[in-house]
């Protein structure tokens, strides 16, 4: 989906893209005018993400099931957990020894520092 409404996606539909080692998306909505997206995020099991992360805009991310690590915090993520991002923070490296699902949002906005 690209830059218009949607309503009662099913994301069943949308196969899963793998990105990186054991770590795969569902891009749930894109809006190419503003890089703007919202995804489905799968860590399977014993999946690592080993560098630190940083980037140029926001992201929320949501733990829907399962648990991911995020070592440089010394700190586990579980379902119902919550995090926000603002542009610059350095995250990761993550490891998810038992599997992770998470709803992830990404945007920039012309206020950010």
């Amino acid at each position: 989906m690209t830059g218009a409404s949607v309503e009662h996606l099913d994301p069943e539909t949308i196969p899963w893209k793998k990105i990186m080692g054991g770590v795969y998306e569902k891009v749930l909505y894109r809006d190419d005018v503003t890089q703007a997206y919202t995804r489905l995020v799968k860590f399977d099991v014993g999946s690592r993400i080993d560098s630190v992360l940083v980037h140029d805009f926001f992201e929320e991310f949501l733990v829907i099931d399962g648990a991911l690590t995020d070592s440089s915090l010394n700190k586990t993520f579980t379902k119902g957990m919550f995090a926000m991002r603002r542009p610059g923070l350095k995250h990761g490296p993550f490891s998810s020894p038992d599997g992770c699902l998470a709803v992830e949002v990404r945007y920039y906005t012309r206020d950010a520092p």
